[in-house]
C-alpha cells in the first residue's frame, strides 16, 4: 500500500550512496533533484552519515525545505549555473 513507495524511496537512496557512492563521513556528496522525495530522504541519509551536502532544486519554497533538513548548500539551478557554482565553490 503506501509506504511501498516509501520504501522504494529509501531503498534507492541507500543503494545510491552507500553501495554505489561508498560515502564516509566528511566527504561533500550533490544531490539532485533533492526535494523530491528520494532526494530528500538522500539528503537526510548522507547529513545522518556525517558528510557535506549541497542539493539541487528549482522552486524557492523547495529551498528552504533543503535547508531545513540540513543541506549545506542549496543549488537552485533555475537561478543559478550549476557548473559555475560548482566550480567556484568546490
Amino acid at each position: 500500500p503506501e509506504y511501498i513507495a516509501l520504501l522504494v524511496s529509501c531503498l534507492t537512496a541507500s543503494i545510491s550512496l552507500d553501495k554505489s557512492g561508498r560515502i564516509v563521513a566528511g566527504e561533500t556528496v550533490i544531490i539532485t533533484a533533492a526535494a523530491g522525495g528520494t532526494g530528500n530522504i538522500a539528503v537526510l541519509w548522507a547529513k545522518a552519515a556525517e558528510c557535506h551536502v549541497k542539493g539541487t532544486c528549482s522552486p524557492p519554497e523547495k529551498e528552504n525545505l533543503l535547508k531545513e533538513h540540513g543541506c549545506d548548500r542549496v543549488i537552485n539551478y533555475k537561478t543559478e549555473n550549476m557548473d559555475e557554482v560548482l566550480t567556484k565553490e568546490y
